[in-house]
This record gives structure tokens, sequence and C-alpha cells, in this order.
């Protein structure tokens, strides 16, 4: 997807991103039996949706003024969606998957006793709560920091007087180290 967007030529934050985005989806199915086709489709899916709205999403988040600086939302947020959604459909065919074996009684309402639809119910109940609270979560944050007190000056940013900065030892090496290859 990376040599699809970017004209032939790979970008190393989709490379990273789609590799741990992969991880993070198949990781709420990861205990069931999804097999090993099951896992490498659910993070292909994961690491192209991460490289898709990376590169087309970006630019029209900066245009609302919503700042995600280091790819948060396309590394954590877009392969957990599709993480809950994945959950929902093992968690649906819970006999043949193997995902109603870890249900366990520690659950509120017995986890045992649950049914593979009530257990996709409590799937997407779960996601439903954690979209809103991520949601509410972000607004709140940037309502704050909207306020003056936290305001930067736009093009003027000085680390000194907030970190200590060495003054002429930056040629100075700390130690050395040999790496024999």
């Amino acid at each position: 997807m990376s040599i699809i967007v970017r004209k032939g030529k790979l970008d190393m934050r989709h490379i990273q991103n789609c590799t741990l985005a992969g991880g993070i989806a198949v990781g709420t199915v990861a205990p069931s039996n999804i097999g090993l086709h099951g896992a490498m489709v659910i993070g292909t899916i994961a690491g192209k949706m991460s490289v898709l709205g990376f590169h087309f999403l970006s630019p029209k988040l900066r245009r609302l003024r919503i700042h995600d600086t280091r790819g948060v939302f396309y590394l954590h947020g877009m392969p957990g969606i599709m993480a809950g959604i994945t959950g929902i459909i093992v968690a649906s065919i819970g006999n043949r998957s193997g995902y109603l074996n870890h249900l366990t009684n520690v659950c509120r309402s017995g986890g045992l006793q649950r049914t593979n639809n009530i257990q996709s119910g409590y799937q997407a109940a779960a996601l439903t709560l954690t979209l809103a609270m991520a949601v509410v979560g972000g607004l709140i944050t940037g309502l704050i920091l909207r306020l003056p007190i936290f305001a930067q000056k736009a093009n003027d940013f000085d680390d000194e007087p907030n970190w200590h900065l060495p003054d002429d030892d930056i040629d100075q090496p700390i130690h050395s180290m040999t790496v024999n290859f």
C-alpha cells in the first residue's frame, strides 16, 4: 500500500505503523482458533487500513485542527476498531472459533453461561463504550489544551527555559562502542 499511495516509493512511517497495526488487530482474537491464515488476513487488512488512513486522513484531520502528531489514530485507533469488530465476529461463531472456551465465571454476569450471541453483544457494547470514552476524553483534552494558559508562540519555541542544555560538549562522545559484524 505504501508503494501505491507514494507512487512507487516506500515510506518508513507506513512500514512501521502497518507492522504494529497488524499485531494490534489480531490481539483481540489471538487466543481463538483463527488459524495462521486468519491472522494473516486480519493483520494484512489492518496494515492496509493503517497506511491508507495515515496517507489520506492526515491532511483532512489537520484541516479540522485535529492533531495526531505521532499517528496514534492510524496505529492504534483504526486497528483497534477493526479488532473490536473482529472480536464480535469471532465471538458470534464461538463454538467453531474456540472463543467461548476462554470465558470464565470471573465475568460480572457469569461468562460461562453466555451464548455466542450474548457474548457478541458484550463485545459490541465494549467497543461502543471504548469509542465513546475515547471521543469524549479527546474532546475534553482538546478543550483544556485550547485554554490560554497552554498557548505557545507559533514559531518562537525555545527549550532553554525548561531544559538543561550542554554548552560546548556536543562533539565530545559520552563513551565509545565498537560493533563487529
